[in-house]
């Protein structure tokens, strides 16, 4: 469709308006959005796991003095154990315990549940992002020339 405009000294010029997408170009495109955004949380997703098991290991290795503490005290309390977990093997029975780990349920340290949180919220935001291009892009949206690029500019702001 062409539109006349005015412009300065009153002569009319014909502007091109962007043609408009039918519903399967549409459809089309937000496949196409729905998988760049689908591959990026997938992205974010094993950076994340990756990131949480070296988190893992460094609270691990590197524990605060209570927990060093208490891992102290349990390893004197092993060797008292395993003196009498001999004496139990002797009448039929068996225990056993396990070394220092970071536990993935119940109380986590303070670290995990922060790096949780900026993960949820990270995840949130890729589904809102989600969300957001498919409605520009039925909403008749003037610009989906540029969906893809500011999609590329968002999933690099989110995901790195």
């Amino acid at each position: 469709m062409n539109k006349p405009t005015v412009q300065e000294g009153g002569q009319e010029a014909e502007v091109q308006e962007p043609r408009r997408l039918n519903m399967e170009e549409k459809r089309k495109l937000e496949k196409l959005l729905i998988a760049d955004i689908d591959s990026a949380v997938a992205r974010y997703e094993a950076i994340v796991h990756a990131e949480r098991q070296a988190l893992y290991e460094r609270l691990a290795d590197t524990p605060v003095a209570e927990v060093r503490t208490l891992y102290q005290r349990f390893e004197v309390t092993k060797k008292q154990g395993e003196q009498l977990k001999k004496k139990l093997r002797e009448l039929g029975y068996d225990v056993s315990y396990g070394d220092l780990r970071v536990a993935s349920y119940d109380a986590k340290p303070k670290q995990v549940t922060e790096f949780d949180a900026q993960s949820d919220e990270k995840k949130r935001a890729l589904a809102t992002l989600k969300r957001s291009y498919v409605i520009r892009l039925f909403a008749d949206h003037a610009d989906t020339q540029s969906l893809f690029g500011s999609l590329a500019k968002d999933l690099e702001r989110l995901v790195g």
